[in-house]
């Protein structure tokens, strides 16, 4: 069974034609801060509820990097997302996703 999500653009998409005043989008939408929170206490949730259900870590992070990456390639396009990309191997060995250091 293949089940279709609905893209960042088409879910923002309504959004675009309407007249809200700062008070009330302020109100209706969380800071980009709250956002990020918000999206990462849900992303943790169901990885640990994948790994719960049977699903290898590396299996689950896999599928997470391919979630990720086809959203932002729709979002921003192929050419953004790849350039963006050129610079993870650096960052990855400078130790910025490292949550355990370990000492060589």
């Amino acid at each position: 069974m293949s089940k279709t999500r609905p893209t960042r653009m088409s879910l923002l998409s309504d959004l675009d034609d309407a007249d809200f005043e700062t008070e009330a989008t302020d109100a209706l939408f969380p800071s980009e801060d709250e956002q990020r929170q918000l999206a990462l206490d849900l992303l943790l949730d169901a990885w640990e509820e994948a790994l719960q259900a049977g699903a290898s870590a590396d299996i689950v992070a896999s599928a997470a990097l391919y979630a990720a990456f086809s959203d932002m390639v729709d979002v921003l396009g192929e050419d953004n997302v790849a350039d963006m990309a050129e610079n993870l191997a650096d960052r990855i060995r400078h130790g910025e996703f490292t949550l355990q250091r370990t000492h060589h």
